[in-house]
């Protein structure tokens, strides 16, 4: 992870549906970074922290980074210190229907035959 100083941000068009901009920053470094918006997140005197993108093959940098965001006031929990059992089986649960859903989308069942389908998955999931 880096940290600077934005002395320029420069709209630099869109690629693959994003914006893309080439942020200039104080220790004359520059990286392109890549938003759903149309204006840059930061200014123009913001300090970024950011972490540059490593090309696989090369191990270099690839001339792109992604902001790095602060955790929310508080600091944030991760999921499996609020996970409860109960949470832990609506998950299973969905995730068992889910696949029966995929798995049965182009056959002619109705919902009552796909349920019936998760739920004996569901039941053999939890099978020890």
């Amino acid at each position: 992870m880096k940290t600077s100083k934005i002395k320029f941000i420069d709209n630099d068009g869109e690629w693959n549906g994003m914006k893309k901009f080439k942020v200039f920053f104080a220790d004359d470094s520059k990286y392109t970074f890549f938003s759903k918006s149309d204006t840059f997140s930061k200014q123009v005197g913001d300090e970024l922290k950011y972490e540059p993108k490593i090309n696989p093959d090369t191990g270099e940098e690839s001339g792109t980074a992604s902001i790095v965001r602060d955790s929310p006031a508080g600091g944030f929990k991760s999921f499996s210190q609020k996970n409860t059992p109960d949470i832990s089986r609506k998950i299973e649960r969905q995730t068992v229907i889910k696949a029966v859903g995929q798995r049965f989308s182009a056959a002619k069942l109705n919902i009552k035959a796909e349920l019936d389908w998760a739920n004996e998955m569901y039941k053999w999931i939890n099978e020890n």
